[in-house]
């Protein structure tokens, strides 16, 4: 099967699902429209593609894989850039602060009003992609004097906290100013 192609559950309603990656031999990945991303064995099902729809382009599936990881407000193992990127997708006018173990960093044009704001110092980890941060705020007090000041402001932001440390940590949205439905 190739990616983007575009399935049905043989025996349940989950809608249109569009074929995202071979996991395994026997597994595959698919995200649905009713159901959202599911993983599935060939051992036990086996989809009905539906021919008369064209593959899904990979701009398509960019966007659908997109809208699930916002719907779950989780990241795996995903490179800063593109959680800044899906996030950004959602909340274009929100500043956006991505746990990188004691370090919250924030990325372009919002490490730039950041640095302003808070004089904090401007850097590049990757090429031609401005940085800004703080450290893990040492005292709680720290940290909700930040969201305080940013509320004040009326700016909003979205917080991505870590949850595990490791080789593939992995990071959820755990604040959003103002909230918002997903």
């Amino acid at each position: 099967m190739k990616k983007g192609t575009i399935i049905k559950h043989p025996s349940l309603d989950w809608g249109k699902g569009y074929f995202i990656e071979n996991a395994s031999n026997d597994i595959i990945k698919v995200c649905f429209e009713k159901v959202g991303l599911k993983t599935l064995s060939l051992k036990y099902i086996t989809p009905i593609i539906i021919e008369d729809q064209p593959l899904a382009t990979e701009d398509e599936l960019d966007r659908i894989v997109g809208k699930e990881r916002i719907k779950k407000r989780i990241y795996f193992d995903e490179r800063f850039v593109d959680i800044f990127n899906d996030i950004k997708s959602k909340y274009p006018k929100h500043l956006v602060f991505i746990q990188n173990g004691i370090y919250f960093e924030v990325l372009f044009e919002d490490a730039e009003k950041c640095s302003k704001e808070f004089k904090w110092k401007l850097y590049e980890k990757t090429l031609n992609v401005p940085q800004t941060g703080i450290a893990d705020f040492n005292s709680l007090e720290l940290k909700h004097e930040i969201w305080k000041k940013l509320r004040k402001l009326q700016w909003p932001f979205v917080v991505v906290c870590q949850l595990e440390t490791g080789e593939k940590p992995h990071r959820k949205i755990s604040k959003v100013y103002p909230e918002e439905n997903l």
